[in-house]
This record gives C-alpha cells, sequence and structure tokens, in this order.
C-alpha cells in the first residue's frame, strides 16, 4: 500500500496530495464563508430594516459570483 511503513510515497505522490490540499475549499476560503455568513445574519439579529439587508445580500452575491 503507497504511504505505509514499507512502501513510503514518492515524491510525484506527495506533489499531487499537496497540490489537492491547496485546492481543498475550491475558490472560497474558510474565512470568506465566514464573513458571508455575518453578512447574511447580523441584518436578522439585529432587526435591520429589509432595505438594508437586501443590499447587503447583493453585495455578497455579487462578491461570490466571479469566483
Amino acid at each position: 500500500m503507497p504511504g505505509g511503513p514499507h512502501d513510503p510515497p514518492s515524491p510525484a505522490e506527495m506533489e499531487a496530495v499537496q497540490a489537492a490540499a491547496k485546492n481543498a475549499y475550491g475558490p472560497f476560503r474558510p474565512w470568506m464563508v465566514v464573513a458571508a455568513l455575518l453578512l447574511f445574519l447580523a441584518p436578522g439579529f439585529l432587526n435591520a430594516p429589509l432595505w438594508l439587508t437586501l443590499p447587503l445580500g447583493l453585495v455578497v452575491v455579487l462578491g461570490v459570483i466571479p469566483l
């Protein structure tokens, strides 16, 4: 079995694993997901009016679409 104690992975296999790990989230990063959730949820928790909530949601959506 590759990667076992008697068969260490080759450098090419290690590079493939590292490349896959770099793109594990796709274009998103964890901080981007947290920021989007805060922008979607914060106005609701603060009882903000709809005229403020909708533009914030549009900003988040338009920021995510190009990714």
